[in-house]
């Protein structure tokens, strides 16, 4: 086991050194950043679950490490060998802050008055927002929570394709506006939807969203500095950081997730974000592991069925993270979705931690040579940004991932920006 742990964090820590260096931020150098945040948490929780199912694991997480970065190594390789045989000296692309057109502003503002529309309209169909209850709760220094509350959302019409436009279309669109182009108009539009943006992105209770959209920002914001020299001051960072923190810890509190008979509420509240970041997931994929090691391998049906249930006309299906979930706390009303390794393995045995990572590391190896060959304009950045961000996220569940966290939507909105070839080859006034 303590070979294991040795061999995955050498080859981790060799890779994202060496990957940084080379290529800067990428998918990849981000999806292994967080895999070690998931095997470091799946160590941390072994003394809590018998030795087997953690050294299982730990293999699956190394083999498929090794054949992603693997993966990525056929890629460069491949992509080193045309660049020679093509010519000696490349040609860079060109670098335009100012190429995006009226069109794409009209798409963006489009965006983002159908998204404040239609999560008003939820919150509203609700009865309730979470975020501005627990302000409330957190300035009268009352002490109630919310729990069955934040459970409540899962019973509201329409919760999971709300769920695209409160935490992707809307929070990035909204830091689009602010930071990535230079319209003072527009910016004001920015800074006036921000409330908005926070109170829906909070509203249903969940953390999770919020935590990857800070993710999104650091991100972006060291795009936005490599390429056009621009960003945000040390100390509005900073602040952001601060109230970001305040604002986890209040609905930590407000969400019933620490007991205040137990000690101070704010050191107990930055515990439950630590551990809600190395250890919630973790141990979720090791009990999803538990319950998988006794299934049979169901050869793609799991995978497929989840996608087929994306659909408003639903299979009748209970999914790994509702049966684990339930025999852990007796409903099915909320999921313990395993790990993307787990999931691998339950849908295509040790395929799936081998065939399946190798495949990866060549989808999202591409994405990278795909961004370096673009034009850089803002909307490059933006959207690449956006698929660092959440195509590295994926450390659970299966493809379903891609599209319950935003993946697709961001594909979407770079074709809906782009469709005319907007800023390109459309006619237009260019802001």
């Amino acid at each position: 086991m303590n070979l294991i742990i040795v061999v995955y964090y050498i080859i981790s820590i060799l890779f994202i050194l060496v990957h940084y260096t080379r290529y800067h931020i990428t998918p990849a150098l981000i999806f292994v950043s967080m895999q070690i945040v998931m095997f470091t948490g799946i160590i941390m929780s072994q003394a809590l679950y018998p030795l087997y199912y953690v050294e299982k694991l730990s293999v699956m997480y190394l083999l498929s490490l090794v054949f992603f970065v693997s993966g990525i190594m056929v890629v460069g390789l491949i992509r080193s060998n045309k660049r020679i045989e093509n010519s000696v000296v490349m040609e860079i692309p060109s670098i335009k802050y100012e190429s995006y057109s009226s069109y794409q502003l009209k798409v963006i503002i489009t965006l983002v008055s159908i998204s404040t529309i239609v999560c008003s309209i939820f919150f509203f169909n609700a009865g309730i927002n979470i975020f501005i209850e627990s302000i409330k709760t957190f300035i009268s220094g009352g002490n109630q929570v919310f729990t069955s509350q934040r459970k409540d959302f899962t019973e509201v019409r329409g919760v999971g394709y709300v769920y695209q436009f409160r935490t992707i279309i809307l929070p990035l669109l909204n830091i689009f506006l602010l930071v990535g182009q230079k319209n003072k108009n527009v910016k004001v539009l920015g800074v006036v939807i921000i409330p908005f943006t926070v109170s829906f992105l909070l509203g249903t209770g969940q953390r999770n969203a919020f935590v990857f959209f800070l993710l999104f920002i650091f991100i972006y914001l060291i795009l936005q500095k490599k390429h056009f020299k621009t960003g945000i001051s040390k100390l509005k960072l900073t602040l952001l950081f601060i109230v970001s923190t305040i604002i986890l810890s209040i609905l930590t509190i407000t969400n019933g997730r620490i007991s205040s008979s137990s000690g101070n509420e704010l050191t107990l509240s930055l515990l439950s974000i630590l551990d809600r970041i190395f250890g919630v997931n973790s141990r979720a994929g090791l009990n999803g592991m538990m319950y998988i090691d006794s299934q049979q391998t169901v050869w793609g049906y799991d995978w497929l069925i989840m996608l087929v249930n994306i659909l408003p006309f639903k299979v009748e299906y209970t999914s790994v993270a509702s049966i684990v979930y339930n025999s852990l706390y007796g409903t099915y009303r909320g999921t313990e979705p395993p790990d993307i390794w787990s999931s691998a393995f339950y849908n295509w045995s040790w395929f799936g931690v081998i065939v399946f990572p190798f495949i990866l590391g060549i989808i999202y190896h591409s994405i990278y040579f795909w961004f370096r060959n673009k034009t850089k304009t803002p909307l490059i950045i933006f959207i690449y940004a956006g698929l660092c961000t959440y195509l590295g996220l994926w450390i659970s569940d299966g493809p379903i991932f891609l599209f319950n966290n935003g993946v697709i939507t961001i594909l979407i909105m770079y074709f809906l920006l782009h469709f005319k070839m907007a800023g390109i080859n459309v006619k237009g006034k260019h802001l």
